[in-house]
């Protein structure tokens, strides 16, 4: 074979292929510092590649659409949705994203719930449900909640009971708003009320109740399909799986790390694994606000360095 390709290059099987050679400098040099990391030998697939970019939005809204744009744009440009994924450290950023992709794409997840199976999305749908005295498929039977919460979403729900849906709508953000923790400032707060604000933001585009509540019936039942989709996936659902394509999302101090993590070897081996599923192109995307909180880009831009490349909005557009 080598007489005939003299030009092939052999690799050990034994090694690891994976990446171009800038995702990988980023990715070793995030865990250079960790006592315990990954000391097998990484070689990428392609030495020529671009340095990951780093793009910072004003909002999580803002993040929502530019990478749903952006997906879009690639499978315009011959990329199959099968080969594009977004990752995030938490599954609430990437539900909120599923909310808006899923009407234009196909999606599939991976330890990412739907926005209405998540105890947010489906307290929302149940307290609407019982406040207007509608039967949607008995939504408020399937809510995984504690049964004090549960109680408490139907008397909270009965309290409002004869208004009209305008009205349930905003009953039911408040009575959800008030169930978060909103005595600390965490990422997970944040997430939380991204996420409800993009379940109160479905429920707005609906005139009446009963639509709305088939939606969700619909959503809470799952999708059936056979086309593969755009992979939604925590970083440890993607272990083991690699994309030519991936945005990395909510890459905000509290998240990546995780402020709940305890262990920061452990989050920055998270977030090397998230890395390294890339093969080709790698986005890693912040929002300065989310869920109407003012965020901090992650502390591991630092330990990054100059591995990745800070671009302007405009310059990707």
């Amino acid at each position: 074979l080598m007489e005939t390709l003299p030009d092939l290059r052999c690799y050990q099987l034994t090694l690891a292929h994976r990446c171009s050679n800038q995702v990988m400098e980023a990715a070793l040099r995030l865990i250079r510092l960790n006592t315990h990391r990954t000391d097998k030998p990484l070689r990428p697939t392609r030495l020529h590649g671009r340095p990951p970019a780093v793009i910072a939005f004003p909002d999580a809204a803002d993040e929502t659409a530019w990478v749903m744009q952006y997906l879009l744009d690639a499978q315009r440009e011959g990329i199959d949705f099968r080969r594009l994924a977004v990752l995030a450290r938490l599954p609430e950023p990437l539900t909120a994203l599923h909310e808006a992709l899923a009407v234009v794409a196909p999606v599939d997840r991976i330890d990412v719930p739907d926005a209405w199976t998540h105890a947010i999305g489906a307290t929302y749908a149940a307290f609407v449900q019982i406040a207007l005295d509608i039967d949607a498929g008995n939504a408020i039977g399937r809510t995984r909640l504690p049964p004090a919460a549960r109680h408490h979403c139907r008397r909270a729900a009965l309290e409002v009971r004869g208004q009209s849906f305008a009205q349930a709508r905003i009953a039911a953000r408040n009575h959800v708003a008030s169930g978060l923790e909103a005595s600390e400032l965490t990422a997970t707060l944040a997430n939380d009320l991204h996420l409800l604000e993009v379940v109160h933001g479905v429920a707005r585009g609906f005139t009446d109740a009963a639509p709305f509540l088939q939606h969700v019936h619909e959503r809470q039942q799952g999708a059936r399909r056979s086309e593969a989709g755009i992979t939604l996936a925590t970083f440890a659902g993607a272990a083991g799986q690699e994309w030519p394509v991936v945005v990395i999302i909510a890459m905000e101090d509290g998240q990546v790390p995780y402020h709940r993590g305890g262990d920061l070897e452990a989050e920055r081996r998270q977030l090397f694994s998230g890395l390294t599923r890339s093969r080709q192109i790698l986005n890693l995307c912040l929002a300065r606000r989310r869920g109407g909180l003012a965020r901090s880009p992650s502390s591991f831009f630092f330990d990054l360095g100059g591995s990745v490349q800070r671009v302007a909005l405009d310059d990707r557009a």
